[in-house]
């Protein structure tokens, strides 16, 4: 296997970012498959927990072919290092503005040096509001950076994996997201996510609306509608069939006892809920429809447990060692 050079971006520097970057690097330290390279600011070494880290890595202000030939360092691009306090704890505006910095430099990166892939840590959706940024999310960054058109949010974890057909929106509009568009781009990414995975001839159910599928029509109208037509249609024209909607009451169990290989969420709660009751601590959100693959933990940015030398690593582990399992 060969060395892959993984972006990594800091996140929300008020949060646990750093902290878990750090720990899950010094977890992984004798891989010699992955070498990592952080985007963050040097000023984090200025907070005490964090000081001795800054002579582990070779600082540097940006990338260059001539560096990358050596394998064995852990270069740290610094981005932001003019910023002399930084706020802990809770939501800021520096904090989200360098957060998309770092997101973005790495993603000018990952093309520029062909780069393996991108794990971020988590950021705060009120940092980037407050800096003036109007993304909800890696995935709308991520998709509006690389051009993309069509961007799903995924989650693995080894039992139950699921593509979700809209994010982070208010739950009176996930009825907006039940459109041709939407569900056939969520179809087409949960086969790519299945490549991701090396599943071939995958059993993909879609979940439905309302509780029973509507039974019927009894509880809503939706699932003969609306999702049922659709899902005759893709059929019709595709070589991998959908199968549903089924129930989500029961689907999800279904697919943790190994009936169905992924699961398409209708809307974002109806996702994380099984994901993290079943995997909190190793679950991996992927994006799909990047040209490279992307990944992170699957929780927040944890304000309150901020440089308390408290938070898991172990999400952010099992994020870098996707990239090491599976590819594009």
């Amino acid at each position: 296997m060969s060395i892959k050079k993984i972006a990594i971006t800091l996140g929300d520097i008020g949060g646990i970012g750093p902290e878990i970057t750090f720990n899950a690097i010094s977890e992984l330290k004798n891989n010699d498959h992955f070498q990592p390279i952080i985007y963050g600011t040097s000023s984090i070494f200025n907070i005490s927990s964090l000081k001795h880290w800054k002579k582990k890595f070779t600082i540097v202000n940006s990338l260059s072919e001539n560096i990358l030939h050596d394998n064995s360092t852990i270069f740290f691009v610094d981005i932001g290092s003019s910023l002399t306090n930084i706020h802990i704890g809770s939501p800021n505006k520096d904090n989200g503005l360098l957060s998309f910095q770092f997101i973005q430099r790495a993603t000018e990166d990952l093309k520029k040096f062909n780069l393996s892939g991108l794990v971020t840590a988590p950021i705060c959706k009120e940092s980037l509001s407050l800096a003036n940024l109007k993304y909800t999310g890696h995935t709308t960054i991520l998709k509006h950076l690389t051009s993309s058109k069509d961007v799903s949010m995924a989650f693995y974890t080894p039992k139950l994996k699921t593509v979700l057909n809209s994010i982070h929106i208010p739950f009176n509009r996930v009825i907006d997201y039940l459109t041709e568009s939407y569900l056939f781009t969520s179809f087409k990414n949960s086969i790519k996510f299945s490549n991701i995975l090396g599943i071939k001839s995958p059993k993909i159910a879609l979940s439905a609306l309302n509780p029973h599928a509507s039974e019927s029509g009894l509880f809503g109208s939706e699932e003969g509608t609306i999702l049922s037509p659709l899902l005759t249609k893709w059929n019709n024209q595709s070589n991998i069939n959908i199968l549903g909607p089924f129930s989500a009451d029961t689907l999800y169990r279904r697919a943790y006892q190994n009936e169905f290989d992924i699961i398409i969420s209708l809307y974002h709660d109806q996702a994380l809920i099984p994901i993290k009751l079943i995997g909190f601590n190793d679950a991996v959100n992927v994006t799909v429809g990047l040209p490279f693959l992307r990944t992170s933990p699957d929780h927040g940015t944890a304000f309150d447990i901020a440089y308390q030398q408290k938070p898991s690593s172990k999400s952010m582990i099992e994020s870098i060692l996707f990239h090491l399992s599976f590819s594009l």
